[in-house]
């Protein structure tokens, strides 16, 4: 099983968009092999900010939360949400399971880039 491939534009802030599914000639393309699709999960999983999909309030990680200097968010505890939701997104059925690592670097400006590794 393959997704939808998840492109991003070289310098998303100059381009005005962060995110979307690659279309060629009005298909979608699919990520190159299956494998991929663990890879791109689990990317999304560190991605997806909670209370952002219709439906499913607490899906995500509680990025805001962070921002918004709320005591019940800290690094850690934004950590140990991407990680346990990298394990619940990444996982394929019958397929080879990957330890994924997040680490962060924080900019000068305030934000914080995430990069997944896999192990």
């Amino acid at each position: 099983m393959r997704d939808l491939m998840v492109i991003i534009p070289e310098n998303p802030r100059e381009a005005g968009w962060t995110l979307d599914f690659d279309i060629v000639d009005g298909y979608p393309k699919l990520v190159p092999f299956a494998r991929n699709t663990q890879d791109q999960r689990a990317a999304i999983s560190a991605y997806t900010f909670k209370g952002t999909i219709p439906g499913k309030p607490n899906i995500g990680i509680d990025w805001s939360g962070l921002y918004e200097n709320n005591n019940n968010e800290t690094l850690v505890s934004i950590d140990n949400s991407i990680k346990q939701a990298m394990q619940e997104n990444a996982a394929i059925p019958d397929g080879p399971n990957s330890t994924y690592v997040p680490t962060y670097s924080a900019e000068e400006d305030g934000h914080i880039n995430v990069t997944i590794y896999q192990g």
